[in-house]
């Protein structure tokens, strides 16, 4: 069986026995997910800004859509 050790600023100390490789691949993920999370500079990419990176085309047509919409039916008349 191996180990992992996670040193932290405060004075804790806790132990836990995994025997289930599993558990224990699932475990590390998550732990390298809050590393990645939570250092400084190297934030997680927000995944919905390059969901529709390969379709400007669609996108355009989207926004004149949107556009055209607001400008024949606004939502106040002034």
């Amino acid at each position: 069986m191996g180990s992992i050790t996670i040193r932290v600023p405060q004075n804790i100390q806790v132990q836990y026995a995994v025997e289930d490789q599993f558990i224990t691949r699932r475990l590390l993920e998550v732990l390298n997910d809050m590393m990645l999370r939570l250092q400084p500079g190297r934030e997680k990419p927000d995944e919905l800004l390059g969901l529709f990176a390969d379709e400007a085309d669609l996108l355009d047509d989207i926004v004149a859509s949107a556009m055209h919409t607001r400008e024949t039916m606004p939502f106040r008349e002034a």
